[in-house]
């Protein structure tokens, strides 16, 4: 099986008339795979992250917070409580 992608454009005549149509089609197969190996990654990456008693956490250049596991999620509650 191959993915692709068409495009197409319609070209006029100068009195504003339809012409002709002009496609290309790519093969997109490499891409494809590409991004349903990057779902797999992730999905895999969730369920452990999910599923260990490691506190996980994931922070951006600005210093937010872009993904916390369950486990570290117990442990900021927790800590702030007590």
């Amino acid at each position: 099986m191959v993915w692709t992608q068409l495009s197409g454009s319609l070209i006029w005549l100068q009195s504003g008339e339809p012409h002709y149509f002009i496609y290309q089609i790519q093969d997109i197969t490499d891409r494809m795979q590409a991004e349903r190996a990057l779902r797999a990654s992730e999905e895999r990456f969730r369920s452990i992250a999910e599923a260990t008693q490691e506190w996980i956490w994931e922070i951006d250049a600005e210093g937010l917070y872009t993904f916390c596991n369950p486990q570290w999620g117990r442990f900021s509650v927790t800590s702030r409580i007590s």
